[in-house]
């Protein structure tokens, strides 16, 4: 059920995958000019990089115009393309766009006509990319690398304190000194993979930036060295390092006895610095008011999260395997209570860290169910309820406590802790890293409305064919057909030699299209009256067509805006306060009875009566 839900919140999350949301553009897309611009401007809600986002201009069959210029900046939102003198008829801006922050390209086109009197403004076209599967299994590989990596050192943590070495039996002190080297080994295992899918996602960039004409290198110098995203993935991989180099050479080959010791302590602290480079490269450094506190509680909030999820895994790779007779049942006995209170304050923490967050990405309550950023995030809340559920019962077994009985008291014959529940908590918490991944890889609403309305976007498939056509503004009139023909077998089995339109709604329009780039035609066409258009998108290859049916809902403009609703942010605020509230009240009185459990421990000391008293 949980999956059935992720797939469902992907395929919701389609139509809103840019990152850089385009919120304003002069001339709007689908306005009629008597005079053509002499500049076109772009307006993102986002930063983006000036060496890696690109606009020019193309006539209604598709033929790029020469003599442009586009730049960024001075403001880092705005992409200018600088115009020639056109001669009157339809016209397509193709922007691509790559944010600062997250590393997200999104791409789009701008449609306008030269040569009749100004006509009413249409809406922002933005035609965005459709999300792609490798951009969250990236996501929830570097996530998950980055969970092994906490848990590890945070189980070493807690085996590094507790009770002492003459306090417990052999065999759990062998299996001690067994699961920190498994831990240091897991740390080690995490690091690697990271730096394995690091090396890919920068590759996957490149590829997905690199113009026609332009080489590898070129596109990646420019990537890593004139962007915040470039910037953060050498930071990233420069910390990654850092713990292997510390865990593999300075502790197992360093003469020093000081350095043997440090290396564990400085490979954690890079740890935390990859945490704060998560946070820097997410969706809170581009929010509006103070993104720097937003950054620091969603660096907390990461933090927390991957110290819990990590901590489960790091715990069922230590019982994996029974370390001699008795040795994994006393470990689980003697560190228990350190374990549960790592688990229970880092829960804490990042369910009041996350309400925090999601109250400033969402923007009012109805966004929940209405946008897929929000529908993405209540998949993330159930799944975070069934994994907290699956732990609860965790932990009760492994305390020796019962939930079937009143009050949940210690009982003899409550039902045992075992590592097939522990591998079951496993499982859900990878299903959660995988919420986490759509989460981030699907575009926050943050208060701008949507640039184009979702019926804009129609795609299907014939045989191996997978044909998207994108309209701009979508509206009746002159639009900018966006055509993306890909196969969907390796390799296809002959090359598209061109693709047309043929669009019916009072009359019979053939599209002309002419290919813009890998696999994307472009071209005008006139779409006379709102309703059901028939669209057949014909593909030409090998001497052949292939006619691949397509029905668009075309619709007028909207007369008014909807009210936004009621804010989200207070409402999580709030509860986020309470949590925090209720968790110092808590930690107020674990600390109290375990004061007053160590003045009576020293009186029974000091009085030889009082433990036979108790005994009796």
């Amino acid at each position: 059920m949980l999956v059935v839900l992720l797939v469902l919140t992907v395929l919701g999350a389609t139509p809103a995958q840019a990152h850089a949301v385009l919120v304003g553009s002069d001339p709007v897309s689908g306005a009629v000019l008597a005079v053509a611009p002499d500049v076109v401007t772009l307006r993102f809600d986002e930063e983006i990089s000036d060496r890696l986002s690109s606009a020019r201009l193309v006539d209604g069959g598709g033929g790029v115009v020469g003599g442009t210029r586009s730049q960024v900046g001075p403001d880092e939102r705005v992409l200018t393309l600088a115009l020639p003198d056109v001669e009157p008829g339809s016209y397509g801006v193709l922007w691509q766009v790559l944010a600062q922050d997250d590393g997200h390209t999104s791409s789009g086109t701008l449609v306008f006509t030269v040569g009749a009197p100004t006509g009413a403004a249409g809406p922002v076209a933005s035609s965005s990319s459709a999300p792609r599967a490798s951009d969250v299994v990236l996501r929830w590989a570097r996530i998950a690398g980055l969970a092994g990596l906490v848990g590890a050192f945070a189980l070493l943590g807690v085996l590094a304190g507790g009770p002492s070495r003459v306090e417990l039996a052999p065999p759990t002190r062998v299996a001690v000194r067994v699961g920190r080297r498994r831990m240091r080994r897991t740390a080690v295992v995490a690091a690697a993979f990271g730096v394995g899918v690091a090396v890919v996602d920068v590759v996957a960039q490149v590829a997905r930036l690199r113009q026609p004409g332009s080489g590898w290198a070129a596109t990646a110098s420019g990537l890593l060295g004139g962007t915040r995203w470039g910037h953060l993935w050498l930071v990233r991989g420069a910390l990654l390092v850092t713990v292997l180099v510390m865990l593999l050479v300075v502790r197992e080959r360093a003469t020093s006895v000081v350095a043997r010791r440090a290396a564990v302590p400085v490979a954690a602290a890079a740890t935390v610095g990859l945490v704060v480079v998560e946070a820097a490269g997410s969706h809170a450094a581009a929010v509006t008011g103070d993104p720097g506190v937003a950054v620091a509680v969603d660096a907390v909030h990461v933090l927390a999260a991957c110290l819990w999820v990590g901590s489960v895994g790091a715990l069922a790779v230590v019982l994996g395997s029974p370390v001699g007779r008795g040795g994994g049942a006393g470990l689980v006995r003697a560190f228990r209570g350190r374990f549960s209170r790592v688990v229970l304050v880092s829960v804490g923490v990042a369910l009041a860290s996350g309400l925090y967050g999601a109250g400033r990405q969402v923007r009012s309550v109805d966004d929940l169910a209405t946008t897929a950023y929000g529908r993405a995030l209540l998949v993330k809340v159930g799944v975070v309820a069934v994994t907290l559920g699956l732990g609860l019962v965790n932990s009760t077994r492994l305390h020796g406590r019962d939930l079937r009985r009143p009050g949940a008291r210690r009982v003899a014959g409550a039902p045992r802790f075992t590592r097939r529940l522990v591998a079951v908590e496993v499982g859900a918490a990878a299903v959660l890293v995988v919420a986490v991944a759509v989460l981030v890889e699907t575009a926050p609403d943050r208060g701008v409305a949507a640039p184009t309305a979702e019926s804009a976007v129609v795609s299907g498939s014939v045989s191996d064919l997978v044909v998207t056509v994108t309209a701009s503004p979508g509206r009746p009139g002159v639009n900018g057909f966006t055509v993306v023909v890909a196969s969907s077998r390796r390799p296809p089995p002959a090359q598209v030699d061109g693709v047309r339109l043929d669009v019916t709604t009072l009359g019979r329009t053939s599209v002309a299209l002419q290919e813009v780039g890998d696999g994307r035609y472009f071209g005008t066409g006139q779409v006379d009256a709102a309703g059901v258009v028939e669209v057949d998108a014909v593909v030409e290859r090998a001497g052949a067509e292939v006619v691949v049916p397509l029905t668009w809902h075309v619709a007028l403009p909207a007369d008014d805006v909807t009210a936004a609703g009621r804010p989200l942010a207070p409402y999580v605020d709030g509860l986020a306060l309470l949590l925090v509230a209720a968790g110092a009240a808590a930690g107020v009185l674990v600390a109290r009875r375990q004061r007053t459990t160590s003045v009576s421990d020293t009186a029974c000391e000091s009085d030889p009566l009082v433990p036979v008293t108790r005994t009796l």
